[in-house]
């Protein structure tokens, strides 16, 4: 299964960014799983304004436009989304599959290929993965995650990577920053 998310969010047409090939083998997670060669997917519905809570989520659960994620959000599973281009924010001390703990940009003006790109993304998150958790991804419990851009959103201007840690065992509560293992 793959999952495909992210570009300018200036964009129309929504051409999403690809997440990275770390497969993840827990039942709760399998949704957010993908396989390094997913594809891209176009969304044309319009997502819900950065902010906006829906009547499915606790008070304090919001959904914003992929586009708008930031670090420091905590996200539920794809699932419980509601409308196609969102994605399920909750306030970090609630249970959640994924952390933004880094997003960063991508340097040239010609896209380098898929493997270069993914192998560019999944260093630069690794570096950023032991500054946030305080031990190297290798020897962590904790997954490393990321999206990365794609030959068509690359062509748009899209040269963002978004760093996400999760725990495999299922959802956690609390940010994992500083946790050690």
């Amino acid at each position: 299964m793959s999952t495909n998310r992210f570009g300018p969010a200036s964009r129309t047409g929504r051409r999403r960014r690809r997440l990275s090939g770390l497969v993840l083998a827990a039942a709760p997670l399998a949704a957010i799983s993908c396989s390094a060669g997913g594809g891209d997917a176009t969304d044309d519905a319009e997502p819900t304004s950065p902010g906006a809570a829906t009547a499915e989520h606790d008070a304090g659960t919001r959904e914003v436009s992929e586009f708008d994620v930031q670090v420091g959000d905590c996200l539920l599973g794809p699932e419980e989304a509601s409308t196609p281009g969102t994605v399920a924010v909750v306030p970090c001390d609630e249970p959640h599959q994924q952390e933004i703990f880094a997003i960063y940009q991508l340097d040239g003006t010609e896209f380098p290929g898929d493997n270069e790109v993914q192998e560019t993304a999944r260093d630069g998150c690794r570096d950023e993965f032991q500054a946030f958790t305080g031990t190297e991804e290798e020897s962590s419990k904790y997954v490393l995650n990321f999206l990365y851009p794609t030959e068509v959103t690359w062509a748009g201007g899209d040269r963002e990577v978004v760093c996400m840690i999760l725990d495999p065992d299922g959802p956690v509560s609390g940010s994992l920053r500083d946790v050690g293992e």
